[in-house]
């Protein structure tokens, strides 16, 4: 990291510098003009959001586009998800799923699990539960809750893979311990029911609770009927 970037960040994040975004904004673009790539991304959120400039979406594309011909995954993340997120001018699920196959090729599990949605439930595209299935495993490994959730999903009510309760109570916890509280109320339904895990009515109180503290509404109906 030059010292352009050094001192954009300090003044961005007010760190032995008063925080500055305009200051912030001055150097980051100074940095991204020497070359940096992570700094043409940075920079790019900046004019995405409006930090210390005036929000400009073409300037953040075209800087993202720069960034992601040097193979940012972080930048061909950015793109993917604003052909695939965007207003309806820019939305282009081609390019979208160009862009985030080139980021997940690189490891970037936000890009997989966004793939495997895709696929999984036909964004402007067939139904593809087999490739839903490929994305969610790829994602899910790299410790994606959200990849995992869906692929306990996938395992227990069988998409594009025999029913597995044993698969989707595991990939469950597993997103449930990387913080993805929905998963809670699925954990609750196995441990109810016997799916997966022993039955433990203990255990499904416990995570119903957990989910409806997090408005689940699913969950505190779930509570309600048990202490009928």
């Amino acid at each position: 990291m030059g010292l352009n970037a050094v001192l954009a960040w300090k003044y961005y994040e007010g760190k032995g510098l008063r925080k500055n975004f305009k200051k912030a904004f001055i150097y980051m673009e100074a940095s991204a003009e020497e070359g940096d790539v992570d700094s043409k991304v940075t920079l790019a959120y900046f004019y995405k959001k409006g930090i210390g400039t005036k929000r400009n979406i073409k300037k953040a594309i075209s800087l993202w586009e720069e960034a992601a011909e040097k193979n940012s995954p972080e930048a061909l993340y950015n793109l993917g998800v604003h052909y695939l997120q965007g207003s309806k001018k820019s939305l282009d699920i081609k390019k979208a799923i160009y862009f985030l196959s080139k980021a997940g090729f690189q490891g970037d599990a936000d890009s997989l699990e966004i793939l495997g949605e895709i696929y999984l439930f036909g964004r402007d595209i067939a139904v593809n539960e087999s490739l839903a299935l490929k994305y969610f495993k790829k994602a899910a490994k790299k410790g994606n809750a959200l990849a995992q959730r869906n692929l306990g999903s996938m395992y227990y009510h069988g998409e594009g893979i025999r029913t597995n309760y044993k698969q989707a109570f595991k990939w469950w916890m597993e997103a449930y311990k990387n913080g993805d509280v929905s998963s809670a109320y699925d954990l609750g339904l196995c441990y109810l029911d016997g799916e997966g895990v022993e039955k433990n009515i203990s255990k499904a109180k416990e995570m119903f609770a957990i989910a409806s503290k997090k408005g689940d509404k699913r969950a505190k109906e779930e509570l309600s009927n048990m202490f009928i």
